[in-house]
């Protein structure tokens, strides 16, 4: 059995573990305030003898608003109304709109293989400070047409990884026009 609890508060609760000694815990919503919480798990085996371990977590239940912005040719910045942390990992939420010339219309997520293929591999630019991410694409072709970028606030990936926020609204770029 494992039992845990915020350092020099409540206890969260128990739970059992399996025959490896895994266990899981999930703690009701509003039980744990905001802000860097920390968390202790304590278990005693059969002699009594308490073993412990902590650790320091942030609760951060202000879900960020986001905008996009095309920055020149192959290249936008994603900016945050506060600091985000993953925004990299996971791209399923971010998607690239528009219509090439003489070209059937496209909306793909940027994890596509298909969008992939197309516009290569993004390198990504965090500020310091976690706000700001400026891509580069620098095996997009230039090809003329219209595009726009989104980022979807109801979709996994992009917005799960955002500081374990959902995004409060979908971010959308400005339409671009390559002549």
């Amino acid at each position: 059995m494992v039992t845990l609890a915020l350092e020099g508060g409540a206890t969260l609760g128990s739970v059992k573990t399996n025959a490896r000694g895994a266990w899981a815990f999930n703690v009701r919503r509003g039980t744990i305030g905001e802000g860097t919480q920390v968390i202790r798990a304590a278990t005693r085996d059969p002699s009594g003898v308490e073993t412990s371990a902590s650790t320091t977590v942030t609760f951060d239940r202000q879900a960020p608003t986001a905008s996009i912005e095309i920055t020149g040719l192959v290249s936008f910045r994603v900016t945050f109304s506060r600091p985000v942390t993953g925004f990299t990992d996971r791209l399923r939420g971010l998607h690239f709109s528009g219509q090439p010339t003489g070209e059937p219309a496209v909306n793909l997520p940027f994890t596509s293989a298909r969008l992939r293929s197309f516009i290569g591999r993004g390198e990504f630019t965090a500020s310091p400070d976690g706000r700001v991410y400026d891509v580069q694409l620098p095996e997009c072709p230039v090809q003329s047409g219209t595009f726009s970028l989104r980022l979807v606030a109801a979709q996994s990936g992009v917005v799960d990884a955002v500081s374990g926020n959902r995004l409060v609204t979908n971010a959308v770029s400005a339409t671009q026009t390559v002549p």
